[in-house]
């Protein structure tokens, strides 16, 4: 493949309007633009060291331990960390602190997505910038 100058490492994708329409929305979610949400989803894809099941469960194939304390919801959990802050935390904080205090492998993404749900639904959370939340005032 032959680059344009100028274009240095430009590239153009054909998609399904399906998957446009869903990097698009996550791309909104998360308060990039399509192109940076694209490179951070092709990078962490191409760097992996961990197999798709490690990035999606924390686990280890054939090792299944108890990751959450009893009684102890991921939400709960970030609501716990969010509380003890008193201040927004942006999610790379929030899930460094599930390690550190609670032994909990938190997946970014899936927290991001959780949490931004629970804004759009107006449920406890606010999003103060890109990837940072705190709780409403109660």
């Amino acid at each position: 493949m032959e680059e344009e100058k100028g274009q240095a490492g430009a590239v153009l994708l054909r998609l399904p309007r399906s998957l446009k329409e869903e990097l698009t929305k996550h791309a909104r979610r998360e308060g990039v633009s399509m192109n940076q949400f694209c490179l951070y989803i092709l990078s962490r894809e191409v760097g992996r060291e961990r197999s798709p099941l490690e990035e999606v469960t924390g686990e280890q194939p054939g090792r299944r331990e108890r990751r959450i304390p009893q009684g102890k919801s991921r939400m709960s959990i970030i609501t716990d960390i969010l509380t003890s802050a008193h201040s927004p935390l942006h999610i790379a904080e929030i899930v460094r602190q599930a390690q550190e205090r609670y032994g909990v492998s938190l997946d970014r993404e899936s927290a991001v997505s959780a949490i931004a749900k629970k804004v759009k639904d107006g449920v406890d959370f606010v999003r103060t910038g890109p990837n940072t939340f705190g709780l409403k005032s109660r």
